[in-house]
């Protein structure tokens, strides 16, 4: 087999285009001397004289015309492999994200499902997970993306061991736990909440979430822990007196549940929101697509927040 390489077979096209290796050079920005020497290890290689030399410039030798046509049929193949793999990206979706506990997340998520419905081929992995397993899945387990929630007093530690894992982190959301209940809660009416107010109902929580990194009051007596999204609902419609502390919702969600969310005047406790990938990660047209939407999500629940 031939020790040859695409780079020296570029170079040999550009000099029979230039008719001559020093416009080639230039055109090529590299020195002449450097040009000359790689066209004279190809045909050293190929056992031919591709260029004749004169001084005029160079022409083509009759082995070297057979020699340049291969050239350019291989690479007039490439360029219809380029295409061909960028038209097969082109039509199928395939990514792998971790994301938090997240209802407007997962809203986002099923938007983004809708759009692409007409993708011919959609091969993606999406798992609900904690900030930990999240950036361990973009680690150790091929995924390309994580959303992670974290909460202000943790902010340092996280972000320093995002960066010894050599994560980048960017956050996207900032914004208060609301209380989320049904809109037949004895609080529903109630103007102003305060922590107080809530004490003597129960507290719904994802079981396998920090709890104590998220939970905005004190000790609570009546506490159920979920380790299934879709009973979240279930109870809160179903059973008037629980509650949940969550990240603001979709008007939507809402509404089709009969819920509610409301601020509780005496608890501060804020969230961040933040994307995680590796440093080398390239975004497909896909995962921008799905990001594009999860902020398009996010803008219009802070519109309805501030319009209430």
């Amino acid at each position: 087999m031939l020790d040859i390489s695409l780079v020296q077979m570029k170079y040999a096209i550009e000099v029979y285009k230039a008719g001559s290796i020093s416009r080639a050079a230039k055109k090529l920005s590299m020195n002449q001397p450097n040009l000359s020497k790689s066209i004279k290890e190809l045909e050293d290689s190929l056992g031919i004289e591709i260029f004749v030399r004169t001084p005029k410039g160079v022409i083509v030798s009759k082995e070297g015309q057979v020699f340049l046509e291969y050239a350019d049929a291989i690479f007039q193949k490439m360029d219809e492999m380029e295409d061909g793999l960028r038209e097969c990206k082109e039509n199928k979706v395939s990514f792998k994200v971790s994301i938090p506990r997240a209802t407007y997340i997962t809203y986002a998520f099923t938007k983004f499902i809708k759009d692409i419905q007409s993708t011919p081929e959609i091969r993606i992995n999406y798992r609900e997970t904690n900030a930990v397993e999240a950036a361990d899945n973009i680690l150790y387990h091929g995924f390309d993306l994580g959303v992670v929630r974290y909460t202000e007093p943790y902010e340092i530690d996280f972000q320093q061991s995002l960066e010894r894992k050599g994560l980048i982190s960017k956050d996207y959301w900032e914004s208060e736990y609301l209380l989320l209940m049904s809109k037949k809660h004895p609080l529903a009416e109630k103007e102003e909440i305060v922590s107080d107010d809530i004490e003597e109902y129960t507290e719904l929580v994802h079981g396998d979430e920090n709890y104590d990194k998220t939970n905005p009051t004190g000790d609570i007596n009546k506490r159920i822990y979920l380790y299934e999204r879709g009973s979240q609902f279930d109870l809160l419609r179903n059973v008037p007196t629980t509650y949940m502390w969550v990240s603001p919702l979709p008007e939507e969600i809402l509404e089709s549940n009969d819920l509610i969310q409301r601020k509780c005047s005496d608890s501060k406790i804020r969230f961040k929101d933040a994307l995680i990938y590796r440093s080398d990660y390239q975004f497909s047209q896909f995962a921008s697509q799905f990001v594009d939407t999860l902020l398009y999500v996010r803008d219009e629940i802070m519109e309805n927040i501030l319009k209430d």
